[in-house]
């Protein structure tokens, strides 16, 4: 992506690779010189594409710089037959072949054992070629204008361009032991923010290979991440296809889940829910979230909360689907409980969680 546009896509990678890479240095003192700790530094995120087909828009990319409309390329006219005062109109208007030069045509007769010595013949202000022999086969070769061709002008002082790279594979599952029994089981996506490419291309064009292009470059620091504002290099995404965020979840918390409070001074609040993972960082959720995540889902798949309370003597109330506690609060103990349903409100088994609040 470039900004919010679609800079280049590819779907018939043959590598696509991402390395991290870190310095450590040790820190050591003491007796002995002995290992204290390691220090890390000059962290790195780069990324390698090669793709089987070339692509005009990698070399763009590779050198900062965007496509043009229009290019002079050659034109072959084959077997074409002089007139008889040995004359040929050209199909196409024909331009100079390099910048300042007149413009030329370079011909050899059709019936000539060696193709490759043309003569060279000036084209004439109404696009013909004039001098050749009558009612001769030619076979003509110059330059024109193609409007719809794909032009790259590469400057002698070009900067690499930084994009915003989509990079999405797909995860299998297999049997260690019967490799054959491997299907499609998710995809992994990584998202690089900042991606500067390192402005090396190699386009080799052999007589026994397939000419390819690649993209290679570095993460750069992008933004920040948590209350450190430490910046990030990217973000990799696993799917798993059939799986929710409940799947691997260890039920749920409400944050504050004790409050204690004089009653005069409570200010009623939105209870904020999280899942716990034994293995992740928690997640916030709600039903606005939930709705936003699960929108690709079939209703019957979909999931909410329903959040419920005991108010005894505190005078306070829940709405049953945001969460919003309401009411003229009192003394007394009040008991707010939020469970995870299926949209069918069939309860999901262990996602449940309680808070009390005690107003005296």
């Amino acid at each position: 992506m470039d900004g919010d546009d679609i800079f280049v896509t590819a779907d018939t990678l043959t590598d696509s690779s991402i390395t991290m890479d870190l310095t450590l240095e040790d820190v050591r003192g003491g007796q002995g010189n002995k290992l204290l700790g390691r220090f890390a530094h000059t962290s790195t995120f780069s990324l390698t594409l090669t793709d089987a087909l070339f692509n005009l828009e990698y070399l763009a990319a590779s050198c900062g710089e965007e496509l043009e409309k229009g290019g002079d390329v050659f034109m072959n006219e084959s077997d074409v037959v002089s007139s008889g005062t040995g004359e040929i109109t050209l199909r196409a208007t024909a331009v100079p072949m390099r910048t300042g030069s007149a413009v030329y045509a370079y011909v050899v007769k059709a019936d000539a054992l060696d193709k490759n010595k043309r003569t060279r013949v000036a084209v004439t202000g109404d696009n013909k070629i004039t001098g050749l022999e009558p009612n001769t086969a030619y076979c003509v070769r110059y330059m024109y204008t193609n409007a719809s061709a794909d032009k790259l002008v590469i400057p002698a002082d070009f900067i690499p361009g930084t994009y915003y790279c989509f990079l999405t594979a797909n995860l299998y599952s297999g049997d260690a032991t019967n490799a054959s029994t491997g299907t499609r089981v998710g995809e992994i996506t990584i998202k690089v923010p900042r991606f500067m490419l390192n402005g090396t291309q190699e386009l080799s064009m052999t007589a026994t290979g397939a000419a390819t292009t690649s993209i290679e470059g570095m993460a750069l620091a992008s933004g920040g991440s948590g209350c450190e504002d430490q910046g990030i290099y990217a973000e990799i995404v696993q799917v798993m296809f059939d799986e929710r965020w409940y799947t691997d979840a260890q039920g749920l918390i409400i944050e504050d889940s004790l409050i204690e409070e004089e009653a005069a001074s409570y200010q009623p609040t939105t209870p904020v829910v999280y899942a716990w993972y034994p293995n992740a960082k928690p997640k916030l959720i709600s039903n606005t979230i939930l709705a936003a995540q699960e929108s690709d889902l079939e209703e019957d798949d979909k999931s909410k909360l329903v959040f419920s309370i005991t108010p005894g003597t505190t005078g306070l109330q829940i709405d049953n689907s945001t969460g919003v506690i309401s009411g003229t609060a009192a003394a007394g103990t009040a008991t707010i409980t939020v469970e995870a349903q299926m949209h069918d409100g069939t309860p999901i088994e262990g996602m449940d969680a309680s808070a009390t609040i005690i107003l005296t």
